[in-house]
Formats: C-alpha cells, structure tokens, sequence
C-alpha cells in the first residue's frame, strides 16, 4: 500500500512532467545556438543540427515505442526512456564540440520518441475512457506551454548563466520522473508473440526521417511577426482542438491494438508539424517568385497562411462522417447510447 493517498490523476501529472521536459528541450536550444556557435568556434547556422538532428531521432524511433511496450511493459519502457533522455542531457552539457552535441542530441531523441507515445498509452490504459478528458487536460498543458517558454528560457540562462545549465535542469527532473514512474506508473503491457519487423522498421525510419529532414529544412530560418490577439485566440482554439482530437481519437480503440494506435497517431502528428512547416516555407517561396521579390513582406504570408486554413478546413469533411454515438464512452453517454441502439433494433409491432 502507498504511504500516502493515491491521486486520481498522478499518472496523468507524471507524464506531464516527462512530456513538458521533452517539449521544452525541443525549443529551449533555438536562441542559446549563437552562444553555443561561439564557444565551439562554428557558425550559428551549423548548430541548426542539434536541433535538426534531435527532430529526425525522433521520427526514426516513435515507430517502435508501441511494439517495446506491448513486449517489456509500458513502465519499463516509459522510466527507461526518462533514463536515455537525462543521459542525453548530461552528455549535451559535457560536450566540447559540435559533432559530440550532435551524438548527444540524438540520445535525447531516442529518450524522446519513447517518453511521448509511451506516457500517452499509459495514461489510456490507466484511465477511463468517461476520464479521458479530464487527464488528457494534464498531458495538453506541458504539450503547449513547454514550446512556448523554451527560447525565453533558453535566452535567460545564456544571457544570465552558462549555456550548459540548459541541460543541467534536465537531470533534476529526470532523476524525479523515474522515481515517480517506478513507484506509481503501472507496468501494462499487452501480449504480442509476433517479433519486430526489422526489414519494415528500417524502411519508415529510413523514409520518415528523410521526410522530416526536407520539411525541416525547407522553413528553417523564416518566422513572422503576427499580431499578441490573432496568436491568443489561436492558441485559444488549438487548445481546444488539442485536447479534444487526442481524447477522440482512442474513443473506440480496442485496449489490445491501443499501442499501435498511439504509435500511429504519434508519427501522423510529428509528419503533419513538418508537413506544416515545409509547406508554408513553400508557399512563401512561390509567392516571392511569382511578385518578383528577394524580401519578404507582411502581405506575402497571406497566401500561405489562406492555404493551410483551407487544408485545416478541410478535416470538417472527415469528422462529419462520424457516427453520432463517436465518443460517447468518453461522454459518459455510452450507456444511453447502448439503450437507444437496442432499442432501435427491436422489431416494431
């Protein structure tokens, strides 16, 4: 028996705090690479592979987090990745040179691709699905608020301490995420004989990464400068979306294939953030090619941000097609769901 009362959410709460950590180191790196750059004698724009190569780890190894967890259980796996990514934190605040942060960021990576899809199968398998929403709320906040105070911390710790000290805090968290793992994330794990498809393995790690190598590259370097409102309600609504489309989209998964459907969903999301990204870099290229300009002003965004509004439109086709009763165990509705269904199906006199 815990020696204290077990909250309804802590599985939740831990998750979050690995999730927050991996999405934080995400973006935490951007405004310290000059100061990196500098102290190793390279140009800033070279240090653009820490940041690169650490996304590429990640698509090479979220396909096989649903598969290690249904084989050594979703605890050893989860508290293992929280162990790769903090080793991954040390060797990055030890490194002398570029081609060894590179070889560090790459373990966080791999700790990384472990840590997302894993802690959100733990959770889906811990809760249930009438909660769903509720602990999804845990995992949303970190998700969002971890890329938001990245570069200003980042830009703080460089201005005010030792660029390293943006890895150093990892090791507390990290050190605490395991010991809270161990102790209260439950070892689920779903029976699976079938062995690992090297040959397939390969080929979308292979495939994915290249995809994410493109689309990273195509709009590196060019950010604009929108209006404190349009970004507030946006975010307002992506947070909204967020949390709704990752709750729905388990809904009416069966426990057994829930690991490869947070497998899936984990590489669609981490293709469409690079498909976004590359797309609009795209956009803005042919916008200046077609005006005839080198520059880029406010006017030439309108085209791409009208194109990925469409393209978002566009899914209101998709979640139209869903049946009434979609989510309804989610709702708390299925019962009244299971009524109404029962009651169509009986013969009228």
């Amino acid at each position: 028996m815990p020696w204290f009362p077990r909250p309804r959410y802590l599985v939740p709460m831990i998750v979050a705090c690995a999730l927050f950590m991996e999405n934080m180191d995400a973006t935490v790196i951007a405004t310290a690479l000059p100061t990196i750059a500098h102290g190793f004698g390279e140009s800033p724009l070279r240090l653009n592979l820490a940041i690169t190569c650490y996304l590429l780890s990640l698509g090479i190894f979220l396909p096989l987090s649903g598969w290690l967890a249904d084989r050594f259980g979703a605890r050893i796996v989860f508290t293992s990745a929280i162990v790769v990514f903090t080793l991954g934190s040390i060797g990055c605040s030890t490194v002398e040179s570029l081609p060894q942060l590179v070889l560090a960021r790459i373990v966080q990576g791999m700790g990384g691709a472990m840590m997302v899809p894993v802690g959100r199968l733990v959770v889906l398998r811990s809760i249930p699905k009438a909660e769903l929403v509720a602990a999804m709320a845990y995992l949303t906040v970190p998700a969002l608020i971890g890329p938001v105070i990245g570069p200003p911390l980042g830009g703080f710790i460089v201005t005010y301490f030792s660029w390293r000290w943006i890895f150093w805090i990892n090791i507390p968290i990290g050190l605490l995420g395991i010991a809270l793992a161990l102790r209260f994330v439950p070892n689920i794990r779903e029976a699976r004989d079938e062995a690992l498809d090297g040959a397939g393995f390969g080929m979308v790690s292979l495939g994915l990464a290249g995809t994410m190598f493109g689309f990273e590259n195509v709009g590196r370097g060019i950010l604009s400068n929108d209006s404190v409102t349009a970004l507030l309600v946006g975010g307002f609504f992506r947070s909204l979306q967020f949390t709704s489309l990752n709750t729905l989209a388990y809904a009416d998964v069966e426990q057994p294939k829930m690991s490869r459907a947070t497998t899936l969903a984990s590489v669609g999301q981490q293709l469409s953030l690079s498909f976004g990204v590359g797309l609009g870099a795209l956009l803005l290229h042919t916008t200046l090619a077609v005006r005839g300009r080198d520059a880029l002003g406010a006017a030439d965004f309108s085209p791409a941000y009208f194109t990925i509004s469409a393209i978002s439109l566009l899914s209101l086709l998709f979640f139209a097609r869903l049946r009434d009763d979609a989510g309804a165990e989610i709702s708390g509705n299925a019962a009244a769901a299971a009524a109404q269904a029962a009651a169509e199906a009986e013969p009228s006199e």
